[in-house]
């Protein structure tokens, strides 16, 4: 324990580079918002729906077109699945963050 009042139950709230301690509660305190973020259902806002199809329909396009330019191989089934993975993170980037920006 350091002197400062956070440590010594004199404050409610630690403060941003008061000491070590302070920091790694509000670390802590960052990282269960972003789980109980990550981990909560985030229904539908207006203007959503439509940026999500438009992320489906983009990586839709760059799907046909890596087929179409590619061999059968590894390689392309990996290009695929990686794209179909950023079409998901870019969505849950929208549901997850919308509230931030």
């Amino acid at each position: 324990m350091c002197g400062c009042q956070y440590c010594q139950g004199n404050a409610p709230e630690p403060t941003q580079g008061c000491c070590p301690n302070c920091d790694a509660a509000i670390a802590r305190r960052r990282l269960s918002d972003d789980i109980d973020a990550r981990f909560t259902f985030h229904p539908v806002q207006p203007g959503q729906a439509e940026r999500y199809a438009a992320m489906r329909s983009m990586g839709r396009d760059l799907a046909h077109a890596i087929v179409d330019a590619t061999p059968p191989s590894r390689e392309q089934s990996t290009a695929l699945t990686k794209l179909q993975e950023v079409i998901m993170w870019a969505n849950a980037a929208i549901a997850i963050h919308e509230d931030e920006s």
